[in-house]
């Protein structure tokens, strides 16, 4: 007998895999990068400002007008290997919130399969769902 929830199980392991693998390599490259750029006699200096387009459609020569925000980051050398571990913290963080979400669309699939097999279940399934809430619609 085929097991009905397996290729849920597959695929939720195969998410999973793909996540520890591009965290393994990301955090690999990226300490790499650390020791490349804090070693003396490096110059680094990394930075981005924050350049917004009109969305209202005004055009100067045909293009859309472009608004500095004020908004500027700038890396140093000698700060580079703490914003390199904050992004690799948030990144991580990021992933292990996806692989909750894994696990829910795993056992959401789990669900729906038990469900079609079960009327009862599929009944207490509904009845579990919240009644349909007034809903506000967008006015102009």
């Amino acid at each position: 007998m085929k097991n009905p929830y397996s290729s849920f199980l597959n695929k939720m392991y195969s998410t999973l895999l793909e996540y520890r693998h591009s965290t393994d390599r990301l955090n690999k490259v990226l300490n790499k990068d650390v020791e490349v750029y804090t070693k003396g006699g490096v110059n680094l200096n990394y930075s981005s400002a924050l350049v917004i387009s009109d969305w209202s459609g005004t055009k100067d020569n045909g293009w859309a007008i472009n608004f500095y925000t004020g908004t500027f980051i700038e890396t140093k050398r000698d700060a580079y290997e703490i914003e390199i571990n904050k992004m690799l913290s948030r990144e991580f963080c990021l992933i292990y919130s996806q692989s909750f979400e894994a696990l829910e669309k795993f056992l959401k699939d789990c669900l729906f399969v038990k469900a079609k097999q079960d009327e009862e279940y599929e009944n207490y399934i509904i009845s579990l769902i919240p009644k349909k809430k007034h809903v506000r619609t967008y006015e102009r």
